[in-house]
C-alpha cells in the first residue's frame, strides 16, 4: 500500500469519495474507531497520545478531549482510521503534512507532504499512477 497523493481527483482509479469538512467527519466517524495506534501519529500536530475513548494526552502532559484536536491533526487521524476515503488537505499547516508524509496508507488531496524528519522517506503513489510511485520525497517534488 501507498499513501495516495491525489493533485488531479478525475485521474483517480475508480470511484473517489472526497470529505472537504474533516472536523464534522472527524466527530460522525473516526473519533469512534481511535485506539493506541494513535501514539506517533500526530507528532507534529498534537502529539496525542492515546488515554481513553474519550481523551488524549497532548504534547505538554495535559488530558484533552478529542473533539479538541486541532483540524490538521483530525485529518491525520481521518486518513488513518479511513483510508478507502479521500480527504482535503485545504485546511492542514505544515506540521499536518508532516505527520501525513509517515502514513503508508490512506489518501489526500491536494496532495501535499512536508519532511519534517529529514530522512527523505516516504511511501506515496500520486494520481493512481504506477508510474509515479516515490519511496523519497525529493523525487515527489521534482
Amino acid at each position: 500500500m501507498a499513501l495516495r497523493l491525489m493533485s488531479h481527483l478525475g485521474r483517480a482509479k475508480g470511484h473517489l469519495q472526497v470529505v472537504y469538512d474533516n472536523e464534522d467527519f472527524f466527530v460522525k466517524h473516526t473519533i469512534k474507531m481511535i485506539d493506541e495506534r494513535v501514539n506517533g501519529l500526530t507528532r507534529y500536530t498534537d502529539g496525542a497520545v492515546y488515554e481513553d475513548a474519550v481523551c488524549f494526552r497532548d504534547r505538554f502532559g495535559h488530558s484533552v478531549p478529542w473533539f479538541d484536536m486541532s483540524t490538521g491533526g483530525k485529518t491525520v487521524l481521518n486518513v488513518f482510521y479511513n483510508p478507502h476515503i479521500c480527504f482535503s488537505q485545504c485546511e492542514c499547516g505544515e506540521n499536518a503534512c508532516a505527520d501525513l508524509k509517515n502514513l503508508t496508507e490512506g489518501c489526500i488531496t491536494p496532495g501535499y507532504i512536508v519532511d519534517y524528519d529529514g530522512d527523505d522517506q516516504c511511501d506515496v503513489i500520486v494520481d493512481d499512477n504506477p508510474e509515479w510511485m516515490y519511496k523519497r520525497v525529493s523525487e515527489v517534488y521534482t
